[in-house]
């Protein structure tokens, strides 16, 4: 099991929702991640096998931010497949939340993605994550239709 929690400031400049322009943005964030399951043979494997979740949240100032609010949650099963132990499925769900200001378009609400992915782990440090996410209310402004994303990563180890 491993928990997180931090905070961060930018020392950037941002335009607020109304107009105007903000020094900084601060927020705070919290992570858990542990072990759901595990086969009774994991003790002699090398991989960490088995079933694994997570949980998210990120909180922006929405003076300065256009997202407010972030929850995410899922899953993680690597070794499903016993010929290849190192190759991993998962699946999660993020939620962001808009800030409501009345002079910026925005309308509140929330934007949702619901993602599922394969990671392929092949010889000589090679990784491909063949990735699909449907998005719910993108931007959260309810003007775009869902949206359907496909990725394909490529990672290279050195």
């Amino acid at each position: 099991t491993r928990t997180r929690v931090g905070a961060f400031h930018h020392t950037g400049e941002f335009e607020d929702g109304i107009g105007s322009t903000s020094h900084g943005a601060t927020g705070f964030y919290a992570l858990a991640e542990a072990p759901l399951w595990q086969p009774a043979e994991h003790h002699r494997m090398e991989m960490e096998q088995g079933l694994s979740g997570f949980l998210q949240y990120g909180y922006t100032n929405p003076d300065v931010s256009e997202i407010e609010h972030y929850l995410g949650a899922g899953l993680l099963w690597t070794g499903l497949i016993r010929e290849r132990p190192e190759d991993a499925i998962g699946a999660g769900i993020a939620w962001a939340r808009v800030r409501d200001t009345a002079n910026d378009g925005l309308r509140g609400g929330g934007e949702a993605a619901y993602e599922l992915f394969y990671r392929l782990q092949l010889p000589h440090g090679i990784v491909v994550v063949p990735d699909i996410q449907w998005i719910d209310n993108p931007g959260a402004s309810g003007d775009l239709p869902d949206a359907l994303v496909f990725t394909l990563r490529v990672e290279v180890d050195f």
